[in-house]
């Protein structure tokens, strides 16, 4: 980790910096020049976040009042005096989306001219990010502006063009802007894009977004930064539950042609740490565990089926895990190889016996019938005529602590077991 990212908008939607028309958040002290101090004097490099026409939170974009020329010019000399206040390395720009409301085509019959609603909407955006990035630039030649954007251009169900997604908001239609165009033209010099979805995520699925990002900007060079939902790690949101969500994405990423990096959204979040998630992300930055381990899921070899009735008196268990997790069988915990690999034999009793096979929020439940033949075997057998006072022996080989008794002339004879391995005697 080299660089701090200050957030410079509270969990309420106020701007923590000086401006006339966002919402701005009561402060006893300047937050943003002190965190950009002590980040400073620790060594790292310090990016801060700039919203330019509207707060995006958390639990999405919200929507802005009315874009005029006059919010323009005063975004020029907020971010001109914002820049030359802190003196970032780096700018994220954020809030550029011009969402339409109920006064939008009343501007533009009033200032568009003729070149049509669509582009209008489009064009007021784009200006917002133009003046932001040039000022930014003014007020510190070769300072590193970002386009920050959310996860999802388009879905490919609206515009073929799009992602294999099915967002409810999209930065081209919900938001009227478009940020492939905006780095394309050299506006910013990176994109930072909030891949908040798990790898298993229903509606945005981390690859998908993060894939379409990377095949859109590949063919200019763009740097691609991965913003990750760090604060939602090990918590109920859909697919990050375990440890391995962040790292699973880290991987991912790195796979990426113009991956530049990584931003984890909550520090907080990583210094709670819960299952251990941070300390493997830094062990695999570190190359001290496998990649391949981290994505490995639960598989299961032996036994073949889930349900099925046996005679055997146990059962092989074998399969493969990620080592750097537990596995557990009925709660109790799997012996496994540095590799994740395992197999183990667990005796049956007779009638139904579930197993519940945990890992990484995974379950297999087994149903294992064993039936036992109670009595295998007798000699003699069948029925004998014998002169009185003959001596005879009868064996049986019956289930171990079965009741075993002979019918002989009508009396009933009991049998003792004796010495034998396994679940039978005789």
């Amino acid at each position: 980790m080299n660089t701090i990212v200050i957030d410079t908008v509270t969990a309420d939607g106020e701007v923590l910096f000086s401006s006339g028309s966002l919402p701005q958040a009561e402060q006893t002290f300047d937050t943003v020049g002190y965190l950009a101090e002590r980040a400073r004097a620790e060594g790292f490099y310090v990016y801060a976040t700039f919203e330019t026409l509207g707060a995006t939170l958390s639990g999405g974009v919200q929507p802005v009042g009315r874009v005029t020329m006059d919010r323009l010019d005063a975004l020029e000399s907020e971010v001109e005096a914002f820049v030359r206040t802190y003196q970032p390395d780096g700018v994220l720009l954020d809030g550029y989306y011009n969402m339409d409301s109920d006064r939008s085509y009343a501007d533009y019959l009033k200032n568009g001219g003729g070149e049509g609603y669509e582009n209008y909407m489009l064009g007021l955006s784009r200006a917002a990010v133009a003046a932001a990035s040039t000022s930014a630039r003014r007020a510190k030649p070769g300072i590193d502006v970002g386009l920050l954007t959310e996860a999802v251009w388009a879905n490919a169900s609206y515009d073929e063009r799009g992602s294999q997604t099915s967002a409810p908001f999209t930065t081209r239609y919900g938001g009227n802007s478009d940020a492939t165009e905006y780095l394309t033209d050299g506006l910013a010099g990176f994109a930072a894009v909030k891949a908040f979805g798990a790898t298993t995520d229903s509606s945005m699925p981390f690859e998908a977004v993060a894939g379409w990002w990377s095949e859109a900007l590949g063919g200019t060079g763009t740097p691609l930064v991965i913003v990750h939902a760090a604060d939602r790690a090990v918590t109920e949101a859909e697919g990050w539950g375990e440890y391995d969500q962040l790292a699973r994405q880290v991987i991912e990423a790195r796979k990426l042609q113009n991956f530049a990096g990584s931003i984890f959204n909550s520090m907080k979040r990583l210094q709670e740490n819960p299952k251990d998630c941070a300390g493997k992300l830094v062990q695999y930055y570190n190359d001290e565990i496998k990649p391949e381990h981290i994505m490995t899921d639960l598989t299961l070899t032996k036994p073949s089926q889930m349900t099925y009735t046996t005679f055997d008196p146990n059962v092989i268990f074998a399969g493969a895990t990620d080592p750097n997790t537990d596995a557990t069988i009925n709660d109790q915990k799997i012996t496994i190889d540095e590799n994740g690999f395992f197999s183990m034999s667990v005796d049956l009793e007779p009638g139904l016996n579930t197993f519940v096979i945990r890992h990484k929020g995974k379950v297999y439940t087994y149903n294992i019938t064993r039936q036992v033949e109670v009595l295998q075997e007798i000699s003699p057998g069948g029925n004998m005529n014998v002169d009185g006072g003959t001596k005879i022996t009868i064996t049986a080989i019956a289930y171990e602590n079965s009741a075993v008794y002979a019918m002989v002339g009508g009396t009933k004879v009991a049998m003792s077991p004796s010495e034998a391995e396994g679940d039978d005697v005789s």
